[in-house]
């Protein structure tokens, strides 16, 4: 979680003039051992084939899916299957105007509509 965290409050801080106009989906896997971690942030996806069978090991952070609808901040009105009916996803580096406003005194205010918290999972081959 911090190292997304981390690079995203990065992103902003040295690419401000680009940050609040795009953004950028990740999935990252972890082999150790027998044991398989997937970080996943938007729809990007990763699939494991198993003797010839798909196995998800992410899950799309898509504004259309249930699940997704219940993760945005309280200002992350969904219309048209997009948060604010601008961003299909969710989850994302970057796109800060869902994520930071500047208030009228010019001091900026988090609004955390879309997250850069990775969904982790462990699987155990």
């Amino acid at each position: 979680n911090k190292t997304f965290k981390n690079l995203d409050e990065r992103y902003y801080k040295e690419r401000d003039s680009i940050a609040n106009k795009c953004g950028s989906t990740a999935c990252v896997v972890l082999f150790i051992g027998s044991h398989i971690f997937c970080a996943n942030i938007g729809d990007s996806r990763a699939v494991l084939s198993r003797e010839g069978v798909a196995v998800n090991l992410s899950l799309d952070h898509k504004a259309s899916d249930q699940m997704s609808k219940e993760i945005t901040g309280e200002d992350g009105k969904i219309e048209f299957d997009r948060v604010g009916g601008k961003i299909a996803i969710t989850r994302a580096f970057g796109d800060f105007e869902f994520k930071v406003y500047v208030d009228h005194e010019g001091n900026e205010v988090r609004k955390n509509v879309i997250s850069v918290e990775p969904e982790i999972r462990r699987y155990d081959f």
